[in-house]
């Protein structure tokens, strides 16, 4: 938790200090803010690995920054917090990108629970990316990004497999292109 930073974005200065001591005493790196305004400011300015906003705030309401940090395209994790627990605000922010709903008066092991969570959720997602971005990579070409030899030869194995299992026919065809190179070194590998 030491590296983990959060942004607090609550008009509540009472709200938005508990909040922060809880989340500093877990050893988190705290940053809070009264505005919508004011996130999205420190937003341009660092990059936060969970955001915890309150639902009804002069301005800006939760949701409408909520909005307006997805349509930045980050990922970060966004709980939104409110008073006014019903299933439409929950639903609206949900919609609006937010990944968890708490509601006030604060239960501190709910907020411990829902922050955990998002944050096992984003790291859960980050390592499914990296292994899809190492498996891409690992079966295609660096140049050209065609399928390379070890993964043709999966492939095939498959093909076969599945050919003999259903008693198909199955056909391999080898092409080669005379002079190839030259439109290679004409037109660039990507062309080729």
């Amino acid at each position: 938790t030491k590296n983990i930073k959060v942004l607090i974005v609550d008009d509540e200065s009472s709200a938005r200090d508990t909040i922060a001591d809880l989340l500093t005493e877990d050893g988190y790196t705290v940053t809070a803010t009264e505005s919508g305004k004011n996130a999205l400011g420190l937003l341009e300015q660092s990059s936060f690995d969970l955001i915890i906003s309150d639902l009804m705030m002069p301005n800006m309401s939760g949701i409408e920054l909520t909005k307006n940090i997805k349509a930045t395209g980050t990922d970060t994790p966004i709980v939104v917090i409110t008073g006014f627990a019903t299933i439409e605000h929950a639903v609206e922010s949900m919609k609006a990108g937010a990944y968890d709903f708490i509601t006030k008066p604060f239960n501190i092991d709910q907020i411990k629970l829902t922050v955990q969570k998002a944050l096992e959720t984003k790291r859960l997602q980050k390592l499914a990316g990296e292994r899809e971005f190492y498996k891409q990579l690992s079966n295609s070409d660096e140049l050209t990004g065609l399928a390379n030899y070890r993964y043709c030869s999966e492939i095939l194995q498959k093909e076969v497999e599945r050919a003999n299992r259903y008693t198909r026919p199955l056909s391999l065809m080898m092409i080669d292109i005379d002079d190839f190179k030259a439109c290679n070194d004409t037109y660039g590998h990507l062309a080729g």
